[in-house]
């Protein structure tokens, strides 16, 4: 397993059921349970998610102790995620000379640090305490907040660009999630959200006896075309959704999976239509425009 996953047995408490995200059917198919939780599938649309889920009082209490604080973690994490940040950081600044931008989910603090501090004004959130005090730290610049984004105390309109990894996989109600991230972009403003997709790997999974999604760390498993569509619903103007830059995973089958899968995923896409994303890529980048 990934050393910078801490992934451990969960007693559910205070679970809620959920309509579906994308489409808002409550009727379901059950899939698989993982963890004391119930993975299913939407009866109407196929979207894959974890219903009920922890509550988001009982989330944010997990998530407090999310990066314990050991040393060393921080650049390990860092050097796992260095790839993807420095991909989407010459995205972002090849379109952007200046401007206002927020990172949910920001972690240490390693993606914001890469943007100029007389150009950019960065805020990160982030709900772990051990992580966000290493941001303030190393970089004291970025304004940081300890909290869950939904309860982040952030104006409407403010922001430039948005940006979130591999989290929206993790929240309580992520069509609310994005709602938000909506609602703080200014008119032509740009979010990228990068998250996982793995019911394609379910069996994979179970053959090598591995969790499905580390539930209850993954509550949600869109495929492109559900992202998608939930993007537009929400007002979006545009959703692009590319491969991207695989993540340097600390676990050798992991690592090499992304490796192999993503190399694949970025050839199909530059050959197949945009509308048919490479299904086995692992994790998509989405370029959501307001």
């Amino acid at each position: 397993m990934n050393k910078n996953y801490f992934y451990k047995p969960y007693e559910p408490k205070e679970l809620t059921l959920l309509p579906c995200a994308v489409c808002g059917s409550r009727s379901t198919h059950p899939l698989a349970d993982e963890n004391n939780l119930h993975i299913v599938s939407c009866a109407s649309c196929d979207y894959v998610y974890v219903n009920p889920r922890p509550s988001v009082a009982a989330l944010e209490d997990f998530y407090r102790e999310y990066y314990p604080p050991q040393e060393g973690l921080a650049d390990s994490w860092g050097g796992e995620m260095s790839a993807i940040f420095a991909n989407i950081f010459g995205y972002i600044n090849a379109r952007y000379d200046s401007g206002q931008i927020l990172d949910i989910g920001s972690a240490y603090g390693h993606f914001l640090s890469q943007f100029d501090a007389q150009k950019w004004f960065a805020t990160g959130v982030e709900p772990s305490p051990t992580a966000t005090e290493y941001c303030r730290s190393n970089f004291p610049r970025i304004t940081t907040f300890t909290s869950n984004f939904e309860d982040a105390d952030l104006a409407a309109g403010s922001f430039d660009v948005v940006t979130s990894f591999y989290v929206v996989e993790h929240v309580f109600d992520p069509r609310d999630f994005m709602q938000r991230v909506h609602h703080l972009l200014k008119d032509g403003g740009l979010a990228v959200i990068r998250i996982p997709y793995t019911r394609p790997f379910f069996p994979f999974a179970r053959l090598l006896r591995r969790p499905l999604m580390y539930a209850p760390m993954h509550l949600n498993d869109f495929a492109p075309a559900h992202f998608e569509r939930m993007g537009r619903e929400i007002g979006f103007r545009s959703v692009e959704t590319t491969v991207g830059t695989s993540r340097n995973s600390s676990n050798m089958v992991e690592k090499l999976g992304a490796a192999i899968f993503g190399f694949i995923g970025r050839v199909y896409e530059v050959f197949a239509p945009s509308s048919h994303p490479f299904p086995y890529a692992g994790a998509y980048t989405y370029l959501l425009r307001k």
